[in-house]
């Protein structure tokens, strides 16, 4: 009689185990087992009664299964196959290998831990015995029972249902259990004809071994191997980068961490599309970026500084790279009709981590139009603030784009605040209900999430880890030295703060200045002539667009303008008399000109307020652009001036303005304003400056015992010393390089934003350190002195030098890093650099309470940039700032961490063959303990991968599941060599699933979102199609498919150009069939889109460190080291 088998009301399993009990023995034979399955049968065979003698109580003939869609093609292709026993034997590895992969899956429950240890025991006591059936592919799916009543007794069950979970209690199976004694007889006799079928391999140990192998051991690896598999696994984009081909003429002038940078920059810009460059100061990033753009095969676009743009020219001319270099300034203009660039390089990309500049739209929309890669050059991307590494990354990252990770920290932090799910809730009310794009990141203050953030994109290295990685050490000295491509040897030396003091006093000029009545002058001014918006007609509208454009500009920065005024005053009476001088009466000569052209109702020229007005970096140029440099900076003049001598003046500049119209000059009609409000605050304000400038703005500059010391230091420098002098602003510079000479016949040069050529300047300074620019020019002698502002302070080799003196003090340290990067860069060969700073005579203490004051009045404004903008970067600069001058400061000297990638490399590289073999053998889901305090709580660090290839690391404790960054989770776990393992965590296997758990839900299905980029722009060129009235029904049913197709996978790399072509040949010159039917071409050619699975990005656990409390187990020795 048979009985249906179908796991409805009746299961394989319970068939089975109402019969195994009562049975003497028990064969299977299926095409598929699974390892965890055995556990469903196993107590019912437990209870079998002993078999016959020389007899396994169970045995299992696996089946050589195959795709249903390979065995078509072989019964379509293959002809007679003759096996042999090699191809049995290795038929039978292979299946071993599918069996330990199955140990992989998953993270597994106690229940499913103890039934594999339970089926080892089984195997090794001979219990059950496995057979791999290699002759063929076997489907069959049979199950025997041998009753107690004798062997001749039988049941089977013949029908559907593999030996796995899902075979033997899920629905969806169907076989019949068959009691009669021919049909049952004649099964078992196929069945042993099979079972010893000499292409039959036993492969019991095998899986004994496997298992052995696993998870399920008692016996743990040491801490230090599941360390370094775990330092393995992050080194990912490091190590496969290293088969990377860079061209030969590169390579060859590369140190070897430049080389590890563009393999593993060149690895994220293939999966990711951006890598960000951000190796600390003086370590190459210029030719790194220059081997990346070599490496990637592309012509590039590279963007940078004005002052970098001739070095960047030569670097591609060097290296035959083809490519255009645009200067920053110049990229609004001529971004919109450049041809297409695949790689975009970015050179000080931190000047463009405002979001919304003009500038940055432009570098933006390109990029997205043009699908290009990026690469970003910066060496504060570290130490930026949190919105300015999202801005810079938003240049290539969308606004809405799924990155794979979350604010965790954030919302952690809404979750104590506001209650339990409130954090995820909050940000996804901001972020249009996405938790893992760059919209919720920004919502969050906390540094862990901008490190993960980062750490997904950046390359960095700092002194210290190319020393520990790549140095070498004088056993006799400690001396740390690192070899050039030529074998030459050189060390990074250390910068040494000193104070150069000066005597000051109430003659010099310089403390003259700084007093209460200064700054109450400043305070105190209505800023009109920088405020115009705030006197514009009420409900004035413009005559033309460009005059509304100007109108709304001017209403827009009423109150940006005026804050950056008072503060760009009060910062320059910090570096010089002679700088805040100008500044004064640059401000009393436009008020002039304003009151001049209202007047005699003329038009007002203005300033044009572009981006750099309001950029705090941006202190080498003059307040505003307004064309008026040129005509007052004769000297003397305004000091003791009249009105009717301004207005005088004010008329022939206005005249000299109008004729010669400088570009970036706007003129506003008179009549836009309420004049004679306007008029009337001008007018004070210039009042109140004359009468500063009329005390104060006369002297000698012998009374300058500031200059003197310069000079006195320069002329102390044994011949060929060379002094590099830094200040903030142009104005500044000017009046040094025009005094210096009095007491020093040193040969000297300054440089400034308006220098033209500082490469050229460079060279003379730094002939040796610019060799590869063809060194001192022709025709030019050498300089021994260079004074110049921060516009050097970038990208530039100066490391000639090895003495730096910042005349002024930039208000935050990072800047006096810069400023000595430019000489501590490899190839200095002094052992130490000297950054000197400025000690007046009342001590630093006088220099800390002059900033002080400054600062708290520029905060007790709220008009400083808008009253929204962090100006003091550094707030609590009193510590740092005491460090310059009694030696104290560190100057760089901890530079933060490096890199997660490039940090894994090097604990993998640095580990011994033999314990990198162990380490990769490990399988995944391996785990080991490490002992900790016992104030600790017992915790688990688990390390996973989702099927996209995203990282995730999770910690979990009793009461709480957080994500960590790599670098958190490298340095929670360092091991050290001959660790031992700790006894393991009672639920060790419940925090690997907890943090599976946590894993899944950070990644989302189907993450191809359409939201950005090329795909967006199609995906509207194609809805406008299909609303088209005058197309076929059958090609609006085709344009309908490519929708639907384009939401779900993305563009091939190959289309992008041609996509790129029509979506620009659309925008020129329309829509039209002819653009329709070449995209719909493409598309059944199969060469417009990328089609994907778009199944779960599933994530598979690989390694877990536990942290016990408890203390160690009794194991003396490493097991997993022999």
């Amino acid at each position: 009689m048979s009985t249906i088998v179908d796991n409805g009301e009746l299961s394989l399993a319970d068939a089975l185990n109402k019969v195994l009990p009562h049975s003497l023995a028990f064969d299977a034979c299926v095409g598929y087992f699974n390892l965890r399955g055995w556990r469903l049968l196993r107590e019912s065979i437990g209870q079998m009664k002993p078999p016959p003698e020389g007899r396994r109580q169970v045995r299992l003939l696996v089946g050589m299964a195959v795709s249903t869609e390979d065995a078509v093609r072989q019964s379509i292709e293959a002809g007679p196959q003759i096996v042999d026993m090699s191809t049995a034997v290795n038929r039978a590895n292979m299946a071993v290998l599918g069996f330990a992969r199955q140990l992989t899956w998953g993270v597994p429950t106690e229940a499913e831990v103890a039934g594999l240890r339970q089926l080892q025991m089984d195997l090794a006591n001979g219990l059950l015995q496995v057979k791999f059936s290699a002759r063929e592919a076997l489907h069959a799916k049979l199950y025997i029972a041998h009753e107690a009543a004798g062997m001749q007794n039988r049941r089977a069950v013949v029908g559907s249902s593999n030996f796995t979970a899902a075979g033997l209690v899920k629905q969806g199976e169907l076989s019949l259990e068959e009691t009669d004694q021919q049909v049952a007889n004649e099964l078992s006799l196929w069945f042993d004809a099979r079972w010893e079928d000499m292409f039959s391999i036993d492969i019991t140990r095998e899986l004994e071994r496997v298992l052995e192998e696993s998870f399920i051991r008692l016996e743990q690896p040491s801490p230090y191997h599941v360390y370094l598999r775990l330092a393995y696994e992050l080194s990912r984009d490091a190590r496969e980068g290293l088969t990377l081909d860079i061209p030969p003429e590169v390579k060859k002038v590369l140190l070897p961490h430049q080389i590890s940078a563009v393999q593993v920059a060149t690895r994220l810009i293939e999966r990711k599309g951006i890598a960000v460059i951000g190796d600390v100061v003086g370590l190459g990033k210029t030719l790194t970026g220059t081997a990346i753009a070599a490496t990637v095969g592309e012509s590039v676009l590279v963007i940078a500084p004005k002052n970098l743009v001739k070095m960047w020219e030569e670097h591609l001319h060097r290296f035959h790279i083809p490519g255009k270099v645009l200067s920053l300034s110049m990229v609004r203009k001529e971004l919109p009709e450049l041809r297409r660039y695949r790689l975009v390089l970015i050179d000080e990309s931190h000047n463009l981590r405002s979001r919304g500049r003009k500038a940055w739209d432009a570098i933006r929309g390109y990029v997205e139009d043009n699908d290009s890669k990026v690469v970003l050059l910066t060496a504060t991307m570290f130490n930026a603030r949190h919105r300015d590494i999202g801005g810079q990354l938003g240049l290539k990252l969308g606004w809405d784009e799924p990155l794979g990770i979350r604010p965790d920290r954030h919302m952690a932090e809404l979750d104590s605040e506001k209650g339990a799910g409130q954090g995820a809730l909050q940000v996804a009310k901001k972020t249009g209900g996405r938790l893992d794009t760059l919209a919720a990141f920004e919502q969050s203050e906390q540094n862990e999430d901008w490190q993960r953030l980062l750490s997904e994109f950046l390359v960095r290295r700092t002194r210290k880890f190319l020393e520990s990685t790549y140095g070498h050490t004088d056993p006799a000295t400690g001396d740390v030295t690192l070899k050039f491509p030529d074998g030459t040897r050189f060390r990074f030396p250390k910068r040494i703060p000193e104070a150069l003091p000066y005597s000051g006093g109430p003659d010099d000029p310089n403390d003259a200045l700084a007093t209460d009545e200064t700054f109450d002058a400043i305070d105190n001014l209505t800023y009109a002539r920088y405020q115009l918006g705030k006197y514009l007609v009420e409900n004035v509208e413009g005559e033309n667009p460009a005059e509304q454009e100007m109108l709304e500009d001017l209403r827009i920065s009423i109150t940006a303008a005026a804050g950056f005024i008072r503060t760009t005053a009060l910062k320059r009476l910090t570096s010089s008399a002679h700088a805040f001088v100008l500044t004064v009466k640059r401000m009393i000569a436009r008020n002039a000109v304003l009151d001049y052209a209202l007047s005699n109702h003329l038009e007002v020229p203005l300033g044009n307020y572009g981006e750099s007005f309001f950029d705090l970096d941006n202190v080498d140029s003059d307040i505003e652009e307004d064309g008026l440099q040129e005509v007052e900076d004769s000297s003397p003049w305004g000091i003791n001036w009249t009105a009717s001598q301004w207005l005088a003046y004010a008329e022939g500049a206005h005249k000299e303005l109008a004729s010669k119209k400088p570009a970036g000059i706007r003129w506003a009609r008179p009549d836009l304003f309420r004049k004679e409000e306007l008029l009337t605050h001008a007018r004070s304000d210039s009042a109140v400056l004359q009468d500063l400038l009329d005390a104060r703005g006369t002297w000698d500059a012998e009374n300058d015992t500031k200059l003197r010391a310069l000079a006195e230091l320069i002329e102390g420098q044994p011949v060929g010393e060379k002094v590099l002098v830094f200040s903030e602003y142009k104005d500044t510079v000017d009046y040094i390089a025009e005094h210096l000479p009095r007491w020093s016949k040193r040969s000297f040069g300054s440089a400034t934003g308006q220098s033209g050529d500082v490469i050229k300047i460079a060279r003379r300074f730094a002939p040796h350190a610019n060799e590869h620019l063809g060194g001192l020019p022709t025709g030019e002698t050498e300089l021994d002195v260079l004074i110049t502002t921060d516009v050097l302070s970038e990208g530039q080799n100066l490391q000639d030098a090895a003495i730096v003196v910042n005349w002024d003090l930039p208000w935050t340290i990072i800047k006096v890093i810069q400023r000595a990067g430019r000489v501590d860069r490899v190839g200095q060969d002094a052992k130490s650099i000297r950054v000197i700073s400025f000690l007046p005579h009342a001590g630093v203490e006088a220099i800390i309470k002059l900033r002080q004051r400054l600062q708290a009045r520029l905060k007790n404004s709220h008009q400083i940039i808008g009253g929204g903008e962090k100006f003091f970067e550094d707030d609590d600069f009193t510590v740092d700032f005491t460090g310059l001058f009694d030696g104290s400061a560190n100057l760089g000297e901890d530079e933060g961490e490096v890199d997660a990638s490039s940090y894994a490399l090097g604990v993998w590289d640095r580990a011994q063959a033999a314990d990198q073999e162990i380490a990769q053998q490990l399988r995944d889901l391996v785990y080991s303990t490490k002992a900790v305090s016992t104030d600790r709580s017992p915790s688990a660090i688990t390390y996973g991968r989702s099927d996209a290839g995203t990282d995730l690391l999770i910690q979990s404790s009793a009461t709480e599941v957080t994500l960590l960054t790599p670098m958190e989770a490298l340095k929670a776990t360092e091991s050290s060599y001959g660790e031992v393992a700790a006894e393991a965590l009672d639920d060790q296997f419940e925090h690997m699933r907890r943090a599976a758990e946590t894993m899944t839900d950070q990644v989302k299905q189907n993450t191809v979102l359409l939201n950005h980029g090329l795909r967006k722009q199609l995906y509207e060129f194609l809805k406008r199609q299909v609303d088209r009235v005058d197309i076929t029904t059958i090609t609006r049913v085709q344009v309908s498919e490519l929708i639907d197709a384009v939401n779900e996978s993305p563009l091939r790399d190959n289309a992008k150009k041609d996509v790129v072509g029509i979506l620009r040949a659309a925008r020129l010159l329309g829509d039209s069939d002819e653009l329709m039917d070449r995209l719909l071409s493409m598309h059944q050619d199969k060469t417009l889109l990328d089609v994907r699975d778009l199944g779960a990005d599933r994530i598979q656990v690989i390694t877990s460190m536990g942290f016990n409390p408890v203390g160690t187990s009794a194991m003396e020795v490493d097991p997993w080291r022999k």
